[in-house]
């Protein structure tokens, strides 16, 4: 299997770095040569620089399965990060085991229904969908893995 050109997150957001310098420049050059169209360069920048916090590692750390999903006692907690960089806080939501139904997991993503009415929550992950449920089947028993549905999307 042949390797893509931008096979990692960290050379993703390299990549998308170097493409808001480019755009940068171009748009001082249009801007110097009084041509229009460098306020969507310098746009296209800003946009490519603050894209490419969405590979960087402290983004990946925050947003891995483990971060987000965690068990204490009975319960398991899923946290929630808002905000960007240095500056976030989160949400969490404790949900006991009981509770819970049906979890429907996929790339990405995560869904808590409880009580089986199908109500529940939704929970963005930055992990495959395997990653996440060998995370949820490392924190859980065998029994409560029984009384859970687990859904694979």
């Amino acid at each position: 299997m042949q390797k893509s050109f931008l096979s990692t997150d960290n050379q993703f957001q390299r990549f998308l770095q170097v493409l808001a310098f480019v755009f940068l420049g171009y748009g001082f050059y249009l801007w110097h040569k009084d041509q229009e169209g460098s306020g969507f360069a310098i746009l296209g920048a800003c946009y490519s620089w603050l894209f490419s916090y969405y590979f960087s590692k402290d983004f990946l750390d925050r947003y891995k399965p483990q971060s987000v999903i965690q068990r204490v006692g009975d319960l398991l907690i899923f946290r929630q990060f808002k905000g960007v960089m240095k500056v976030s806080s989160s949400i969490e939501e404790e949900i006991e085991l009981s509770r819970i139904s049906t979890l429907t997991v996929g790339d990405n993503y995560i869904s808590v229904i409880l009580d089986g009415n199908g109500k529940g929550f939704d929970f963005v992950l930055k992990a495959k969908r395997a990653d996440i449920l060998a995370h949820i089947e490392s924190i859980i028993t065998e029994q409560e893995k029984a009384d859970i549905t687990i859904k694979k999307i």
